[in-house]
C-alpha cells in the first residue's frame, strides 16, 4: 500500500496502549489516571517490552475518568504522528554513521474492552457490543439473567462442513447453523457510517459534548468519530484496535475457577443461568425441579476434592523464584476460594496449572473441556 515507507528498512512501525488505574491503591481516594504507552515493533520481541523502550508519550490526570474526552488529551501525540508520517524527522544511523529521515506509522491499539470503546468510537456494551459483527449479530438478552447473551454464535465462524454445525443437542436445543460469518467491514465503509450517521470528533464539540447519534444502540453504537482517524493511513490498516489478551486471561480464569470451585455470588451457576438454561438448552438433568432445587453440577468441586485441589496448591506447587507469586499466599481457605491474585498469576495458573490440575478432581468430559484436550465429535 505505501512501497516508499516500507522501502526504507529503518523507519519505524509504533503500537499504543492506555488503561487507567488509581495511584493512590486501596486508600480508599477515588481517582483515574491514564497513561498512554508507545513502544515501537522493530525491536525482537525480548526487547520490545523492556521499560526502556516504553514511552509514555501522555498522561491523562483525573480525577474523574475522561470518557469519550480522551481524544482532547490525544490530540498532541496524533499531531506528531502525522508530522511523523508525512515529514519524517532526522535520525542518526549508528551503523552506517550517517543521518538519514526516519519516519513512523502507528499499526494499532492495544487496550481492554472498555478503553477499546474509548480508543475506536464504538460503544462496547449492550446488543451491538461487537464492533466486527455491528448489527449483523444473534445477540439476545436473557429472559431470567437479563444479560445480553451471545450464546451460540461462534458456530457460523466455524468451516462449513464442521460436525458442530449440525449439532441439534450441543449448543442451542433443536438448531443447526449454516449462516457464513459476517462480512468484513474496511476503512472506508467504517468512514461513510462514520458521515452518515453524523458522529462528531471529541476536538470539535467540547470533550465530553457530543450529540446523540442517530441510530445509536438500535442499528450501530458508534458515538464519536475517533481521533486515529486524522492519520492519513488509518482507513487502509486491516487491523486498527487489538484487545489485551492478560485482561481477557484473567476474566475467563476468574470464570472458570468461582464456577468450579462454586465461589458464592462469583460462581456463573446460579438459580438464574439454571432457569435461562431450560429456554436454549437440552440439559434436562442441569434444570431447576419443580420444588425449586437443582444437582450439584459435574464441573463442580466439592467437600474432600475442593480441600484436596487447595491442599495441592498450597503444599506441592512450586516455581522458580521471579516466575510467579507464592499462590499459597492467594487463598482464602476459609472461603475457599481464590483471592488477591493478580493478572500475571491467573495467566500463570491457566497456562501452566489447568491443562493438568483437575485430572483427578472432575468427570473426563469437563477436565477436557477446561484444559483443551481431546478431540471433536
Amino acid at each position: 500500500m505505501y512501497p516508499d515507507f516500507a522501502y526504507e528498512r529503518r523507519n519505524v512501525y509504533l503500537g499504543l496502549c492506555t488503561d487507567g488505574f488509581n495511584p493512590f491503591g486501596k486508600h480508599g481516594r477515588k481517582y483515574s489516571l491514564w497513561p498512554v504507552i508507545v513502544t515501537p515493533y522493530n525491536l525482537p520481541p525480548s526487547l520490545c517490552m523492556r521499560r526502556e523502550f516504553l514511552f509514555l508519550s501522555i498522561l491523562v490526570p483525573g480525577p474523574d475518568h475522561p470518557n469519550r474526552s480522551l481524544d482532547v488529551f490525544l490530540q498532541p501525540l496524533i499531531y506528531e504522528l502525522q508530522m511523523l508520517w508525512e515529514h519524517g524527522a532526522e535520525a542518526y544511523d549508528v551503523s552506517c554513521q550517517q543521518n538519514f529521515n526516519m519516519r513512523a506509522v502507528l499499526m494499532w491499539t492495544i487496550s481492554d474492552f472498555p478503553a477499546y470503546g474509548m480508543l475506536s468510537g464504538w460503544t462496547t456494551h449492550g446488543r451491538l457490543s461487537c464492533p466486527y459483527c455491528q448489527d449483523n449479530t444473534d445477540a439476545f438478552q436473557l429472559r431470567n439473567g437479563r444479560k445480553s447473551c451471545w450464546f451460540d454464535y461462534h458456530r457460523r465462524f466455524l468451516p462449513s462442513d464442521h460436525p458442530y454445525r449440525r449439532s441439534r443437542t450441543l449448543f442451542t436445543k433443536s438448531k443447526k447453523v449454516f449462516d457464513a460469518p459476517p462480512p468484513e467491514i474496511d476503512g472506508y465503509t467504517l468512514l461513510e457510517q462514520l458521515r452518515d450517521f453524523g458522529t462528531d470528533r471529541t476536538p470539535d464539540c467540547g470533550g465530553n459534548g457530543h450529540k446523540v447519534v442517530y441510530g445509536a444502540g438500535e442499528v450501530h453504537n458508534w458515538h464519536k468519530k475517533s481521533i486515529f482517524w486524522d492519520l492519513p493511513y488509518w482507513k487502509t490498516h486491516l487491523l486498527r484496535h487489538n484487545l489485551d489478551v492478560m485482561h481477557i486471561e484473567k476474566n475467563i480464569f476468574e470464570n472458570i475457577m468461582n464456577t468450579v470451585l462454586n465461589v458464592k455470588g462469583k460462581a456463573k451457576d446460579n438459580i438464574k443461568s439454571r432457569l435461562d438454561l431450560s429456554d436454549i438448552c437440552d440439559r434436562a438433568f442441569l434444570e431447576v425441579q419443580p420444588d425449586g432445587k437443582y444437582i450439584f453440577p459435574p464441573y463442580g468441586l466439592q467437600g474432600d476434592k475442593k480441600r484436596e485441589f487447595f491442599y495441592w496448591i498450597r503444599d506441592d506447587v512450586k516455581f522458580t523464584d521471579g516466575y510467579a507469586s507464592n499462590l499459597r499466599n492467594c487463598i482464602d481457605y476459609g472461603e475457599r476460594k481464590f483471592t488477591g491474585i493478580k493478572s500475571h498469576d491467573c495467566h500463570v495458573v491457566t497456562q501452566r496449572l489447568l491443562p493438568f490440575a483437575f485430572a483427578h478432581l472432575l468427570d473426563p468430559d469437563v477436565y477436557q473441556a477446561i484444559a483443551g484436550v481431546g478431540s471433536l465429535m
